[in-house]
């Protein structure tokens, strides 16, 4: 069977085509998972608040060091109570995959320091939030680094 090319032809095998891409298009940005920075948005949304206040006391910022030769960071808080009564947590937040992410508390040695190794963690771009409490008082800083 020999096909009759003219106009009509090719136009119908360019419909052909470009239906099928826009088909196999439209299936395949279904298959894509996209993970939320947060699962609760809209609630972190209403407590954005309390974060600028937990910011804006942040006047003595947290000190970050990073030692890609031995793979350690260091972050050293200041030393803001003499007791020593620092609690909260570290978060390490890979934000091209969410589920890269992990937290550790805070443990300061006498030194007011924490130290974290960074062996495991996959090379890229990270940032670090660290929501702290002396007291009654929250306080919360940020820094990013690519490892």
């Amino acid at each position: 069977m020999k096909i009759k090319w003219n106009w009509g032809t090719a136009i119908t095998i360019f419909f052909i085509f470009f239906v099928g891409f826009l088909m196999w298009f439209f299936f395949y940005t279904l298959s894509i998972k996209e993970g939320l920075i947060t699962d609760n948005y809209y609630e972190e949304d209403l407590k954005y608040q309390q974060q600028i206040e937990r910011i804006e006391r942040s006047i003595f910022p947290v000190k970050f060091n990073y030692d890609g030769a031995n793979q350690q960071l260091r972050i050293d808080f200041p030393k803001l109570d003499s007791a020593g009564l620092y609690s909260g947590e570290i978060k390490f937040y890979r934000p091209s995959d969410v589920t890269k992410d992990f937290t550790i508390p805070i443990s300061l040695d006498t030194t007011y320091t924490v130290f974290a190794n960074t062996e495991k963690m996959i090379s890229g771009y990270w940032k670090i939030k660290i929501l702290w409490k002396i007291s009654d008082t929250e306080y919360y800083d940020e820094w990013q680094f690519t490892r």
